[in-house]
C-alpha cells in the first residue's frame, strides 16, 4: 500500500463522500458540545439524549479501529444505545484515534475473536452514509443509517 495508513484511510473514506478532519483533543471538545449524543470513552466524554424511532439530528461515537484499505470504522455496538445512535442519527460523527488505524481488517483478527465470543456481540463496520436503491435503481441515502458521516481523526501518537 502506498502512502501512510492515515492518508489511505482518508482517501478511501472520502471516496464514499465522508468528511474527514484531523483534530486536536481541544478542537474535538468544542465540537462535542454541539452534539446531542456523545460516547467517546478515550476522552471521558459522554452525553445522553432520548433516541426514539424518529432518530436524532447527530451522534458522536468512538471507533475502536479504522481500516485504511477501505476507509471503514469498526465499532463495538454491543450496547443498544450505541447501535441506536449509529443507525438513527442523521449525521454520524465518529472519533478515531490515529493510533487505531490499521492496514486491513486482518490486522484486527484478535480484536474480532475476543469481541465476537461474547453472547451479545455486535460489531459494526461503517464505511459511510447509508445507501440503498429500489428495484428501479433509484438511489436513496439515509434509509438504513445516517445521511452524512464525518470522521474526526485525533493524533494520539
Amino acid at each position: 500500500m502506498s502512502g501512510s495508513k492515515l492518508d489511505q484511510f482518508i482517501k478511501n473514506s472520502e471516496a464514499v463522500d465522508n468528511e474527514n478532519f484531523c483534530l486536536s483533543k481541544n478542537e474535538l471538545s468544542k465540537i462535542l458540545n454541539e452534539v446531542p449524543f456523545v460516547h467517546v470513552p478515550s476522552f471521558e466524554q459522554y452525553k445522553r439524549c432520548e433516541i426514539d424511532k424518529n432518530g436524532i439530528s447527530a451522534a458522536c461515537i468512538e471507533a475502536d479501529w479504522g481500516v485504511a484499505n477501505s476507509g471503514t470504522v469498526v465499532i463495538d455496538s454491543s450496547r443498544e444505545e450505541i447501535r441506536l445512535a449509529s443507525s438513527l442519527a442523521e449525521h454520524l460523527q465518529v472519533v478515531l484515534l490515529k493510533s487505531r488505524i490499521v492496514n486491513t481488517i486482518f490486522d484486527i483478527k484478535d480484536y474480532m475473536k475476543e469481541h465476537t465470543e461474547k453472547n451479545n456481540a455486535y460489531i459494526a463496520f461503517i464505511t459511510g452514509a447509508s445507501r440503498t436503491a429500489d428495484i428501479e435503481r433509484v438511489l436513496t441515502i439515509g434509509v438504513h443509517g445516517p445521511v452524512k458521516m464525518t470522521v474526526f481523526i485525533i493524533n494520539d501518537l
